[in-house]
């Protein structure tokens, strides 16, 4: 009884500063830099299939010429994979090969 009637339990103290919002978490992007490769240097071809890790060797290279930092292999490879299935292509996860789509030749520079 004492509980329930003591007269700080009925008005809760409010708190000394304002509550300031939980920040957002962290958005997993794979930012512009992964489209810029996927824009230049692949495309559709159909009865093509390309694999996660010549994606991403091209990718290190393409990365190495523009002096951009590169994404770890893991977030490459799920970046690439959505990007894929955004625009409708089938992707392997199991094998890590995406169909109808191929490396285009790197321009000289």
């Amino acid at each position: 009884m004492y509980v329930a009637t003591t007269p700080w339990r009925r008005h809760p103290a409010k708190p000394q500063r304002p509550e300031q919002p939980s920040p957002a978490l962290p958005a997993i992007t794979f930012g512009p830099p992964l489209e810029a490769f996927a824009a230049e240097r692949l495309q559709r071809k159909p009865g093509q299939e390309l694999h996660l890790s010549v994606a991403f060797d091209a990718y290190k290279e393409w990365c190495g010429l523009r002096q951009r930092t590169v994404l770890g292999r893991t977030r490459f490879d799920h970046g690439l994979i959505k990007l894929a299935q955004e625009i409708g292509l089938d992707v392997e996860i199991s094998s890590l090969i995406i169909h109808d789509i191929a490396l285009r030749r790197r321009h000289a520079r």
